[in-house]
């Protein structure tokens, strides 16, 4: 499927929704549907995608004949950006990726069987995790093996999150001391909770023949490949536009087409390499305990010093 199918598709939407009617009230719940076609350029190339803007009303099966409306009809409203890639249609809910993603767009789009339109997990491990605080303790955020294109790509800051209730765990960011950040990392990689996500906030800059860009965005990253973009955190060229559906569909081209498989990319070249391995990430753990332990002994031998004068 294409965005042009799509489109026929969207147009034809009062023809094959299929409305509910609310047994309280005898109205019909809304269900409406509308979008536009944007054309963005990203980086060195133009995009063009479908900005839809879905009203769902769906009466609860447990609650439908509450007289309580609030109990008795659920809204799963949302906004979703639709784009090209390769051969198929990447679709992005603006709300983020959740389990009831997949219902609400294939209601919205009129699709039952064709999972390719979902099948953009980011298939994340926990050993990209790893990789992204190695670089970040070790080598200030910045990120290696980039092409000619990119200037800088760099973590200026990570937070992570346990637990099923999404406890923060930490937040290190760039002004922090390296002992303190050593003692976040340790939070992050010791907690007793299951690991729920990170949020780095990375800053990308790229120069080609059509310019130069730099882009600060915060992403949501989990292990379950749900992810979610910070679109009022960005700060970049559409800075004066901000809100727009222009700049929103600007920073999901993005950060899909660009900064995703950019960081990813330069975690494979890190493992072809060897600059990131098994051995390298038990020499990471090692040498923050290590760090810890010099400090420690060193605080140590304060204490014992100043004692030793006071007496």
């Amino acid at each position: 499927m294409d965005l042009k199918t799509l489109e026929t598709i969207l147009d034809k939407f009062e023809d094959w929704v299929e409305k509910e009617i609310d047994p309280v009230t005898g109205q019909e719940l809304q269900q409406e549907l509308t979008y536009v076609k944007l054309s963005e350029k990203v980086g060195s190339f133009g995009k063009d995608a479908l900005y839809l803007d879905f009203k769902n009303a769906k009466l609860s099966d447990k609650h439908k004949n509450n007289p309580d409306e609030r109990k008795r009809i659920r809204r799963n409203d949302s906004e979703i950006i639709v784009f090209e890639n390769k051969s198929d249609l990447l679709i992005v809910p603006l709300r983020g990726r959740n389990y009831t993603t997949g219902s609400l767009i294939r209601t919205a789009l009129n699709i039952t069987e064709d999972k390719r339109l979902l099948n953009d997990d980011l298939k994340l491990s926990e050993d990209f995790f790893y990789w992204m605080f190695n670089h970040y303790l070790n080598n200030s955020g910045q990120i290696t093996n980039l092409n000619d294109e990119d200037k800088e790509l760099k973590i200026i800051s990570l937070t992570s999150f346990s637990g099923e209730t999404r406890d923060k765990v930490n937040k290190i960011s760039s002004d922090g001391n390296r002992i303190s950040k050593i003692l976040w990392t340790l939070a992050f990689l010791f907690t007793n909770e299951k690991l729920m996500s990170i949020t780095p906030e990375l800053k990308h800059v790229m120069s080609n023949k059509e310019g130069s860009f730099e882009e600060i965005i915060k992403l949501d990253l989990t292990l379950t490949g749900t992810y979610k973009i910070g679109i009022n955190d960005h700060i970049g060229s559409r800075l004066m536009q901000k809100g727009t559906k222009s700049s929103i569909a600007y920073l999901i081209l993005y950060t899909y087409e660009i900064l995703l498989p950019k960081l990813k990319e330069c975690y494979y070249n890190d493992i072809q390499t060897g600059s990131w391995s098994p051995h390298v990430k038990k020499q990471f753990i090692a040498s923050i305990g290590s760090e810890i332990s010099d400090q420690v002994n060193v605080t140590l031998k304060l204490i014992e010093n100043t004692l030793n004068t006071e007496h």
